[in-house]
């Protein structure tokens, strides 16, 4: 944030582009109000993304990286070590919502070098923040065994102008076996325009994707909540559902409840969330 950071004359520089795309992220961002700069604190990046300037005496972070997070072609995991409980964040799956920032206390502090100590706080608190990561990307490890446990009831949430808030007993066909996170919450592209499909990269602010999260029908019921939630993304097709599952709406209702159901993420179908087949039409590609 600018707090943090201090503007050089080049980092007015930034394209337009790069404004557009950072300006829906709602980690520490704030706007210069000479340039016009809407500035994001990355804690990966430590400067304004989008701009070739670097903050004024700013360190790359050190966090500790696993072997894992070495072999890894896209992204990193990296590992924050504490007495009691281990943090790990998924630089793969992070679309910068910014519910571990702006929680309260001290366990993740931008500008701070390493930006996640997890001994700050109550190691309860720490599985709580985590948890409240909707992308999957903070996960954690305790020596106690004590490990993440899923919702009695599965939800997807369509997300005003944003991708599917999938939580839950997942099963992500196609998920990576290193991403413990995807199997409790995920964040799932519904733009057609992500390069990390299913999940969502947040290419949604550049491509101009725009529906509000409305849902008309109810669905058929179900008969029990809860249980394995499965979630094939068909090849350039839709995202099908399979097992007990919610549908909210983008007001935040319980709208929609049954055991099966076939979701647009190609972003163009007229009856979304639902697929109406309009993938065929606009020549959607998966890969």
């Amino acid at each position: 944030c600018l707090a943090n950071f201090e503007l050089t004359e080049r980092s007015t520089g930034c394209t337009e582009r790069a404004k557009r795309q950072w300006a829906g992220c709602s980690v520490n961002r704030e706007r210069d109000p000479l340039s016009g700069v809407v500035a994001v604190f990355d804690p990966t990046l430590w400067r304004f993304p989008g701009c070739k300037a670097r903050s004024k005496g700013a360190r790359l972070p050190s966090p500790k990286t696993t072997d894992r997070s070495k072999r890894m072609g896209k992204g990193k995991i990296y590992d924050f070590a504490g007495e009691s409980i281990t943090v790990h964040w998924d630089r793969r799956l992070c679309i910068h919502v910014g519910e571990c920032g702006q929680a309260e206390g001290d366990l993740f502090v931008g500008g701070r070098d390493p930006w996640c100590v997890p001994d700050g706080i109550d190691p309860q608190e720490v599985i709580e923040v985590c948890e409240r990561c909707p992308s999957g990307a903070l996960s954690y490890t305790n020596p106690t065994g004590v490990s993440e446990r899923a919702c009695e009831t599965n939800s997807v949430q369509v997300t005003y102008n944003g991708p599917l808030y999938a939580k839950g007993d997942l099963a992500i066909e196609g998920a990576s076996d290193d991403m413990p996170g995807v199997h409790f919450r995920a964040a799932l592209c519904r733009c057609g325009h992500s390069k990390n499909k299913p999940f969502c990269d947040n290419s949604h602010l550049n491509a101009g994707f725009e529906d509000f999260g409305a849902i008309g029908g109810k669905g058929p019921g179900v008969e029990s909540a809860g249980g394995r939630l499965k979630i094939t993304p068909l090849k350039d097709g839709p995202l099908v559902l399979r097992g007990s599952v919610v549908l909210i709406a983008g007001s935040g209702r319980a709208a929609w409840h049954g055991d099966q159901a076939a979701l647009c993420r190609c972003g163009a179908s007229k009856n979304k969330p639902f697929c109406d087949g309009s993938h065929k039409s606009v020549d959607f590609r998966s890969e």
